[in-house]
């Protein structure tokens, strides 16, 4: 894989140990990115990398001026890997790496303010409206912040109150949602 913009363009991220990630392809990453930076200004931003396996999305993110990212994973062969990754292409102070599950960091995580949030969960689980219906409860994202969605088409990401959608994109039996936080009534 390769970083498409920024500052870290052309470098070369390896990808994971295992069969278990499918990082989002050059052209998906190249649209969504395109659309993103439309919604949010990543310069200085704070993103959260929900599964975030490759970490080729905070990669990209760092990359086009986020501040700082939060990236949460599982597996410990996955967190070892992005904490090498992070090392060589000298971010490390930017990085924090969680290993707990998605939905238990949203549940107890004390973050306010981000500005964007990917999540890309095993097409399996079927997480996406979990994430959103947990995000809701939470300060986590900004007014106006974005959360990205990656899952399969067996899969359909359900209207929410808070949040609007922005974008749709698809690759074969790939989709990627993207809402937007609405402002907040209170």
């Amino acid at each position: 894989m390769r970083i498409i913009s920024g500052a870290l363009q052309r470098r070369l991220v390896p990808s994971p140990p295992g069969s278990a990630t499918r990082p989002t392809t050059d052209r998906m990453r190249e649209s969504l990115f395109h659309v993103l930076e439309q919604h949010v200004v990543l310069t200085g931003a704070v993103i959260v990398d929900l599964y975030a396996g490759s970490g080729i999305l905070t990669w990209e993110s760092l990359s086009r001026g986020a501040a700082s990212a939060i990236m949460v994973d599982t597996s410990a062969d996955i967190c070892r890997h992005l904490r090498k990754v992070s090392q060589s292409l000298d971010v490390e102070d930017q990085v924090t790496i969680i290993r707990t599950t998605a939905l238990e960091y949203l549940r107890t995580s004390p973050l306010t303010g981000a500005s964007c949030l990917f999540a890309d969960p095993p097409y399996a689980l079927r997480h996406c409206n979990a994430i959103v219906q947990q995000i809701e409860k939470t300060l986590l994202l900004s007014n106006g912040g974005i959360v990205v969605l990656e899952h399969s088409d067996r899969e359909v990401v359900l209207p929410s109150s808070e949040y609007s959608p922005l974008w749709q994109g698809t690759a074969s039996a790939s989709i990627i949602d993207m809402l937007q936080r609405l402002p907040s009534n209170t």
